[in-house]
């Protein structure tokens, strides 16, 4: 592994924890942070599963860390919106014009 490829690797595990907690401590409802807590479990053991077994992050296998990470960063944004101000965070996409 060269050294971006490393670099990211590292840095993308703990953002996406940082990312769940937020998404969790922020959720509305028990629905939300059952949700999150499903996706960052089903992250969890798909870390343990590369432990065991070598993979690309282009083959099947690692598509699924990608989409829960975009699943988790998506319920986030959604969420950020509605506690940080979207025009803080760069979500004016997603906030309520009201």
């Amino acid at each position: 592994m060269r050294t971006p490829e490393h670099t990211i690797s590292i840095s993308d595990r703990p953002a996406f924890v940082r990312t769940a907690w937020r998404a969790y401590t922020w959720a509305p409802d028990e629905r939300t942070k059952l949700l999150v807590l499903g996706l960052g479990a089903g992250m969890l053991a798909h870390q343990i599963f590369g432990l065991t077994d070598a993979f690309l992050l282009g083959t099947k296998p690692g598509v699924v860390m990608w989409m829960i990470m975009g699943l988790v960063t998506g319920l986030y944004l959604n969420l950020a919106a509605d506690h940080l101000g979207a025009s803080e965070h760069g979500c004016a996409g997603l906030a309520d014009s009201s």
